[in-house]
C-alpha cells in the first residue's frame, strides 16, 4: 500500500471509529502502536467492561496513564469515576469526576452516562462546582 492509500485509509477510519485524531486511528487500525498510557487505558476499560471494579481501578491509576496526554488521563478519570461509584466509594468517585472536569474544562458525559442513576447526580454535583469555580475566576 503506498503512503497516499494508506493515508486515505486513516482518514476514513477516523471518520468511521469516531476518532479525534490520525493517532488515534493508527493505534486502532494498526499503523501504530498505541502509547504505554493508551494500552493502560484500554486494559482498564476493558476490566471494567467486564465487571471487575478493583482491577480496573489499579489499572487506571498506573503511572503509564499519569505520564499520558490530556486526553487519556481525562478516559481514564472518568472510568475511575464509573468504578468507583459502582463500589459505593462516592467521595473517590466525585474526586475523579472533579480531575477530570481539572483537566479539561469541557468535559462531558454522554447523556445515558449522564443520566445514570449511580454516577449521574455525582457527576452533576462535580460539573456545577467546576462551573462554579470557573465564575469566580
Amino acid at each position: 500500500m503506498n503512503r497516499q492509500s494508506a493515508l486515505v485509509l486513516a482518514i476514513a477510519a477516523l471518520a468511521l471509529a469516531g476518532c479525534s485524531s490520525i493517532g488515534d486511528v493508527g493505534s486502532k487500525v494498526g499503523i501504530g502502536p498505541a502509547s504505554p498510557a493508551e494500552q493502560k487505558l484500554a486494559e482498564g476499560v476493558a476490566l471494567y467492561d467486564r465487571g471487575d471494579f478493583a482491577a480496573a481501578i489499579r489499572t487506571l491509576q498506573s503511572h503509564e496513564i499519569a505520564d499520558g496526554d490530556v486526553g487519556t488521563r481525562v478516559r481514564a478519570n472518568k472510568y475511575l469515576a464509573f468504578s468507583y461509584c459502582v463500589t459505593q466509594r462516592r467521595t473517590q468517585c466525585r474526586r475523579s469526576f472533579d480531575t477530570a472536569l481539572r483537566l479539561d474544562g469541557t468535559f462531558e458525559l454522554e447523556a445515558a452516562e449522564a443520566g445514570h442513576p449511580i454516577w449521574g447526580p455525582v457527576y452533576a454535583q462535580a460539573r456545577k462546582a467546576a462551573e462554579q469555580r470557573r465564575g469566580r475566576r
